[in-house]
């Protein structure tokens, strides 16, 4: 009896084995190869950058003034005559910008490139800590330095300077293109890329494809990847400010009651806390995994091949780094709490504030429902702030649009991987939504886990080198999607 379950055993184990073995053999590259192609520049677009970061250009809701956005305008229609002639460009909501670059064929579907001209800003305090003024716009150790180099000014010159090259060249694109430039992405961008998204669904009944910021070029983040890759966002998390509110009796602070509307607001946020939602890999981590586990050692191979035996533990990994547990589950955190008025008083009330960002799959009417049966405990009143933002729709991968983005990032970045991922953040793509079901968010830069902490953060920079291998990239991209 005992050979015999012993030689089902081992049975069941060379079975195991087997199917591990076949499914991680079977894991093919993905990557799309592109020859490396030497995209031209005529001139060095370093000056109009290092002069663009020089406008303080904060959105109003943030103490921007609508001067510094015309000034940048104005440097702009200074450093980029030929696109300036050549494209129709229309003001939308006052300081955001819309130009027109009309194709030939007018039956194929226009693209829309996204950026924006507005920066977060500086606290005074943290200004002595800059290598170099935050609105200096300082070029030194080959890099472009302060506030808007990465985050986003670099986009909107370098797509410029793309047209800029092209037109003269006498390239005239196929399909016609649209530049969207918002003025208040980081207060969200209801103003600007939402008035802008009105105007252009009064033009266009829907759009090719629609790339905005987005992903870098990481080196040294991915576990198991040597090589840098080029992530390029197929979906964007949801946004929900969640409001507790704990009102109790009152009194004096020497008689506390048993319990107070401090304590019944700390235990539901430590309720949340320790009780998160659950984690899962959804369609677009698994894509991320599927481009990136080819080029990953064995061992890595045959876990992501075999995620029907190895979730559990993949789940587990991802949830030790808050980096990557943003990726695999609805997340929040209170940012903002308050309660009391005097230490000898019992408060009557006490409230916080919770930042949410919902996972592809989940609903604002599931976080309301997890949140409350968390709880549990109806002296705490849950309230919505704002309009919850539902996430982004997961863009397919296996289309023109993608394959070409991922040709004109080989052709460019000829060493870099390519890969699929879900972005944390929200970009103005949101805004879009309903004119395109093609949204892809990249941004091609070389970034370190260091480099990624500049943005919104000290020492915001750029290298002159990432500076033009971008420019080079939306040169590329256009010639391939607009040809």
């Amino acid at each position: 009896m005992i050979k015999k379950i012993s030689g089902y055993v081992a049975l069941v184990l060379v079975v195991l084995l087997l199917i591990l073995a076949v499914n991680t053999l079977g894991l093919s590259s993905l990557q799309l190869s592109a020859p490396p192609k030497t995209v031209a520049l005529s001139k060095d677009y370093t000056p109009v950058l290092a002069a663009a970061i020089r406008r303080q250009t904060l959105s109003p809701e943030a103490g921007g003034h609508d001067e510094d956005f015309q000034h940048l305008y104005k440097l702009l229609a200074d450093s980029f005559p030929r696109t300036h002639q050549t494209l129709t460009v229309t003001p939308v909501a006052g300081m955001s910008r819309l130009y027109y670059w009309s194709g030939l064929n007018k039956n194929l579907a226009a693209g829309l490139f996204v950026a924006h001209t507005d920066v977060v800003p500086v606290a005074a305090a943290d200004t002595a800590v800059w290598t170099h003024p935050p609105f200096g716009g300082v070029v030194q150790d080959d890099f472009i330095w302060g506030r808007g180099a990465m985050d986003d000014k670099a986009g909107v010159i370098a797509l410029l300077a793309a047209a800029e090259e092209l037109l003269q060249e006498n390239f005239q694109p196929s399909r016609s293109l649209y530049f969207a430039f918002g003025h208040d992405e980081e207060t969200g961008g209801y103003a600007g890329a939402a008035a802008i998204a009105r105007h252009l669904a009064q033009q266009e009944s829907s759009l090719n494809f629609i790339l905005d910021e987005g992903g870098p070029i990481v080196s040294g983040v991915i576990p198991g990847i040597a090589k840098p890759v080029a992530l390029i966002g197929i979906t964007e998390k949801g946004y929900a400010n969640i409001q507790l509110r704990v009102s109790h009796a009152g009194g004096h602070a020497s008689m506390p009651p048993k319990d107070s509307a401090i304590s019944i607001l700390s235990h539901a946020l430590s309720a949340l806390e320790h009780t998160p939602p659950q984690a899962r890999l959804n369609p677009a981590v698994l894509s991320m995994f599927r481009y990136l586990a080819p080029e990953m050692g064995w061992l890595q191979r045959t876990v992501f091949a075999n995620l029907w035996l190895t979730r559990p533990l993949v789940l587990q990994q991802l949830a030790g780094k808050p980096s990557s547990n943003a990726s695999i589950r609805t997340t929040g955190v209170a940012t903002l709490i308050s309660g009391g008025v005097k230490e000898n008083i019992l408060p009557t009330l006490a409230q916080a504030t919770l930042n949410y960002r919902l996972l592809p799959g989940d609903t604002p009417e599931d976080l309301l429902q997890y949140i409350k049966h968390t709880i549990n405990n109806d002296a705490v009143a849950v309230n919505v702030l704002d309009t919850p933002q539902s996430p982004a729709a997961i863009s397919p991968i296996s289309n023109a649009v993608f394959a070409q983005l991922q040709r004109s990032l080989s052709a460019v970045y000829p060493q870099v991987l390519v890969a699929p991922y879900q972005m944390v953040a929200i970009t103005d793509s949101r805004h879009y939504r309903q004119l395109s079901g093609n949204i892809y968010r990249v941004r091609p830069q070389f970034m370190t886990q260091t480099d990624l902490q500049r943005i919104h953060g000290t020492d915001e920079r750029i290298s002159i080198e990432d500076f033009q291998r971008l420019i080079k990239f939306y040169k590329q991209f256009i010639i391939n999607t607009a040809s």
